[in-house]
């Protein structure tokens, strides 16, 4: 395997570069709640049938995550704080109300006009095996996303 490198050009990668047209966009409308508003064109009113049996959202976005001031690199290239080697970050959210093409999501943090390139409905059979962990730490700055 190729070791990443900032600023590699994909003709030195061995990798397949991907082009994605978001779905939707998504829009801060509260103290940690977001909309995510469909492309109504590309859905026609399809696209959340049935989203509404579900308790949360598991969505993919184009930019930046929150940044966290305190976190560290847990690791090299999987990590929140620092120069990520993707522009795609994914958060869960409680799914608090939805139309026909949009859906607005509780305790979340996604920034003004985000692009969102996939949202799904969130299923614990497609969840975590066996128990989770993380860094003892990470709790206590999890939720402060100040700059």
């Amino acid at each position: 395997m190729v070791p990443y490198r900032p600023g590699r050009r994909m003709a030195e990668s061995p990798f397949v570069a991907v082009d994605i047209e978001p779905i939707g966009r998504a829009r801060p409308i509260g103290d940690a709640t977001a909309r995510i508003d469909l492309d109504a064109d590309r859905f026609e009113g399809e696209g959340l049938r049935g989203i509404e049996s579900f308790s949360h959202a598991v969505v993919v976005v184009h930019g930046d995550p929150p940044r966290w001031n305190d976190v560290t690199a847990a690791g090299d290239r999987f990590r929140w704080a620092g120069p990520a080697p993707s522009p795609l970050a994914v958060t869960t959210g409680r799914i608090s109300d939805a139309g026909d093409c949009w859906i607005d999501l509780g305790d979340v943090h996604l920034g003004e006009r985000r692009p969102v390139v996939d949202a799904k409905p969130y299923m614990k059979e497609f969840g975590p095996f066996g128990p989770e962990s993380q860094p003892f730490w990470l709790s206590e700055v999890g939720h402060d996303t100040s700059d």
